[in-house]
C-alpha cells in the first residue's frame, strides 16, 4: 500500500506544530479527511502536529510499523488515549508529520526518520515534501534536496504557511 509523506523539520520552538496547525486547521493529532484542491477529493491524512519525537516517542521503525499494519496509536502508552487510528480503507495513505532536526528522548534525529522512511518505501518528492524550517542554522550536507523556510521566529505561522502551500506538492493544504 502506497504511503506519501510530507514533513515539516526543524529545531525546538521553529514553529513545527504551529505551521502544521496553519497549513491544517487541525489542533489534535489523528486522522482527518482533508480535501485535495484541485480535485476536491477527500483523502484520509494523519496528521501529527508535534514532532513524531516530541509527542509519541516512537522509533523511525516502531511508527512505520504502525502504519503500515492500521495499528492503533491509543494502544501505546506514550500516545494519549483520545488518540485513535481507525481502520483505513483506502489503496494509499497519507500522511503530515514534524520532526526534531536533532535527537530527543531517546528517539533518533530527522535524517534518520526520512531514511527509515525511505526504505519503507515511502514515497515523497524530498526537493519538495521536506520543509526545513531555519535551514541557515543546519549543516549543508543534507543527504537529499529540500525546501528551507529561514529566519521563521520572526515570522507568522500563517505567512509560514502560505510559503509551505505555494510549493507544487502542498497546494492540496
Amino acid at each position: 500500500m502506497p504511503v506519501y509523506i510530507k514533513i515539516i523539520v526543524g529545531k525546538a520552538n521553529s514553529r513545527k506544530s504551529s505551521t502544521i496547525r496553519a497549513l491544517t486547521g487541525i489542533g489534535q493529532p489523528n486522522f482527518y479527511d482533508i480535501a485535495l484542491f484541485p480535485q476536491g477529493v477527500q483523502q484520509d491524512t494523519l496528521v501529527i502536529n508535534s514532532a513524531i519525537q516530541e509527542g509519541c516517542r516512537l522509533s523511525p521503525t516502531e511508527f512505520i510499523r504502525h502504519i503500515n499494519n492500521n495499528l492503533p496509536f491509543g494502544r501505546i502508552a506514550r500516545y494519549p488515549a483520545s488518540w485513535s487510528t481507525p481502520d483505513i480503507t483506502s489503496a494509499t495513505k497519507h500522511i503530515l508529520i514534524g520532526l526534531r532536526e536533532n535527537p530527543l528522548n531517546g528517539c533518533l534525529d530527522a535524517l534518520a526518520y526520512i531514511d527509515a522512511f525511505c526504505k519503507a518505501g515511502w514515497f515523497f518528492q524530498p526537493n519538495t515534501d521536506v520543509v526545513y524550517l531555519n535551514r541557515a542554522a543546519m549543516p549543508v550536507n543534507l543527504p537529499f534536496q529540500h525546501h528551507a523556510i529561514n529566519d521563521v521566529v520572526h515570522i507568522p505561522s500563517n505567512q509560514i504557511a502560505h510559503q509551505v502551500r505555494n510549493l507544487a506538492t502542498w497546494q492540496w493544504l
